[in-house]
């Protein structure tokens, strides 16, 4: 019973118990904020508390928000989600980290060597997405020639046609 009264509150819903007793929504948490802070700290700390939520729209929302602000601790966080196994979250990490691509193109270049192969496969979507805005690609060409040998069939599969549209793109630029 605890465990569906939890439930129904974190989805916003008033309830009524067994015994016919109406209970409704508690009123929001209000955190505490120091007015040392800078807003921008107080509107980061405000965004991750929420980077983990149960709520996966919310959590999916706030690594989106996340990703207005660039920085260490933001790309170390995206990269973490690029393995996550809910898609509305990976595809806000992959749309993170597509967003700051030339920052971050040896990072997703790493992230092509993970043990998880939905890390792998995620990095391979940001070098497509990548790709799509003409780019300077001809960094991904040889990691993703490593890549086709994935012992995952999935990865292989996208490493293939992200190889290819890779090397469109490099041909492309270099007759420019």
């Amino acid at each position: 019973l605890e465990e569906a009264i939890e439930a129904v509150t974190l989805a916003g819903f008033s309830y009524v118990l067994p015994n016919g007793q109406k209970k409704h929504l508690s009123p929001v948490k209000q955190k505490s904020v120091s007015n040392n802070l800078g807003y921008e700290q107080i509107v980061l700390n405000a965004i991750k508390d929420k980077i983990n939520s149960s709520n996966l729209n919310v959590a999916a929302a706030a690594l989106l928000a996340l990703s207005e602000f660039p920085g260490e601790e933001t790309f170390d966080i995206l990269f973490e989600k690029l393995g996550e196994d809910n898609d509305l979250i990976r595809k806000n990490a992959i749309s993170g980290v597509c967003r700051y691509q030339n920052v971050l193109q040896n990072r997703i270049i790493d992230a092509l060597k993970s043990s998880n192969w939905v890390v792998r496969n995620s990095a391979l979507v940001c070098i497509s997405n990548i790709c799509d805005n003409d780019n300077d690609v001809e960094k991904f060409i040889v990691p993703l020639t490593q890549v086709c040998n994935d012992t995952n069939t999935i990865v292989q599969a996208l490493a293939l046609t992200t190889l290819a549209k890779v090397y469109q793109v490099y041909n492309k630029n270099k007759k420019v």
